[in-house]
């Protein structure tokens, strides 16, 4: 168990069954559990973004920021000097308020992109690719729902852009 103290003492036996007294104990303590990095909560009307330097949104953010939106075009360079070149991920979450109607979420990505709406998966493009446009239609209840674009680079330009558009009835 992470963070307990322990007492270990040593007692041989030999092939009969003896037993030798014990030896002079040692106390071990066990590190403290490590708390995983996270990011943090989601903003609202607009996007907290982690950045991480892999391309599997794993470990410690090596950034993180509110970016009103989501439209950045990179090129060769990077969002920040701590981040490396075709080589970095991001997940933005932000709640967002949105009418009563259908909408079109639209995507442009180079390299990989996943798009969720309160956790369900709308759009799922995780691979390297030229910069592509996607559009995604989906109707969503009046009320506050919870956005989350996550996006890597690791060919080409680094090219990330969300929107969404609600179509008229």
């Amino acid at each position: 168990s992470p963070a307990t103290s322990y007492i270990y003492r040593i007692k041989a036996y030999d092939a009969a069954g003896n037993v030798s007294a014990a030896s002079n104990s040692v106390q071990l303590t066990t590190p403290a559990a490590q708390t995983p990095p996270t990011c943090p909560a989601p903003a609202t009307g607009a996007f907290t973004g982690c950045y991480y330097n892999n391309t599997d949104l794993s470990g410690t953010p090596v950034l993180t920021r509110t970016d009103s939106q989501i439209r950045f075009d990179w090129g060769t360079a990077t969002p920040a000097p701590s981040i490396t070149p075709r080589n970095f991920s991001v997940r933005w979450q932000g709640y967002f308020n949105f009418e009563a109607a259908e909408y079109t979420f639209t995507s442009v990505a180079s390299d990989g992109i996943r798009v969720y709406v309160d956790g369900q998966l709308i759009l799922d493009r995780w691979r390297d690719q030229p910069a592509y446009i996607y559009n995604v239609r989906r109707p969503l209840s009046a009320g506050q729902h919870l956005v989350t674009v996550e996006y890597y680079e690791r060919t080409g330009v680094a090219d990330g852009r969300m929107g969404n558009e609600e179509e008229p009835q």
